[in-house]
């Protein structure tokens, strides 16, 4: 059984994952060896709350929907309670709360951004009355306090199981897996591997791979976001390396580098170059002792 813990922001960047992993392994093929390997994995993020949630899927634009329209309804109850003289008087000075106060009570469900009909529905209030309910909300002085807790996400987990398939000899390893099954979101992921001595002592190790980048819940897996209905996020890493090295027991150097495409689903792509160096002297070494610097 394995427990990795990452700290972070509760809901987001925090992690708390438990794998226990089974294995059947095999030589069927001289010294090569063969894997299968069924994993367990039970994932927990936390509660996204305060200024986490806010910045959480859709929940911004959700925030700011929501603030409109209990700016809107505000307005309109202030509107609702001066009397008829207070009304003419302030509808002469204040264009656009004539137009607010006859628009009815207003749902935050039907501006919902995310859908084709929120979007016809902003569209239309804030071109309505020639647009001068959307500028007499914008200056309103009634508006919610932004800074206030809005709300928090249920409990951030995900639970499923992970199947791994791998074959390995002295110069190479293949394989080939899927993320955690039972979730929204799957992927195939694997890699291959081979090392070839190119002499007595100098050695090419070229890689190939794609895996997956386990750092958060997000990025692991996947979520689903209430608001929009969209899943997002399971990024996974893309790419490989080259790596030459030569060690003739007194002394030894390495050089190599690589390039990685970061994917995933409805989140933006990047890419990583890497490159790196280094050498290194055994002034003292035996059997069973060895002193290395570099």
């Amino acid at each position: 059984m394995d427990v990795r813990g990452r700290d972070g922001e509760s809901g987001t960047s925090k992690l708390t994952e438990l794998r226990t992993p089974l294995t059947w392994s095999s030589s069927p093929f001289g010294d090569s060896r063969f894997d299968f390997t069924v994993t367990p994995v039970s994932l927990n993020a936390g509660t996204a709350s305060g200024d986490a949630w806010r910045r959480y899927g859709a929940n911004p634009l959700a925030n700011a929907v929501s603030n409109m329209v209990s700016t809107a309804t505000s307005e309109q109850a202030a509107i609702a309670s001066m009397t008829e003289a207070e009304r003419t008087a302030y509808f002469a000075s204040n264009p656009g709360a004539e137009a607010l106060s006859g628009l009815g009570t207003l749902n935050a469900a039907d501006f919902n951004p995310t859908t084709s009909s929120g979007m016809e529905n902003l569209a239309k209030l804030g071109s309505y009355d020639a647009g001068q309910v959307a500028s007499y909300l914008s200056s309103s002085s009634r508006k919610p306090n932004v800074d206030q807790t809005s709300g928090s996400t249920d409990s951030q987990k995900a639970n499923g199981v992970e199947l791994a398939l791998a074959l390995s000899g002295d110069d190479y390893r293949v394989d080939i897996g899927s993320t955690p099954l039972g979730q929204d979101l799957n992927t195939v992921v694997g890699g291959v591997k081979w090392s070839p001595k190119l002499t007595n002592y100098l050695s090419l190790i070229l890689t190939g791979e794609r895996r997956s980048l386990t750092n958060s819940l997000l990025s692991y897996v996947g979520l689903k976001d209430a608001y929009s209905g969209k899943t997002w996020g399971q990024v996974t890493k893309n790419g490989g390396t080259l790596q030459l090295s030569y060690d003739d027991g007194d002394a030894g150097f390495y050089v190599g580098g690589g390039g990685y495409s970061y994917l995933g689903q409805n989140v933006a792509s990047n890419t990583s170059i890497n490159a790196n160096a280094g050498v290194y002297l055994r002034p003292y070494h035996d059997e069973y002792r060895q002193l290395q610097a570099g």
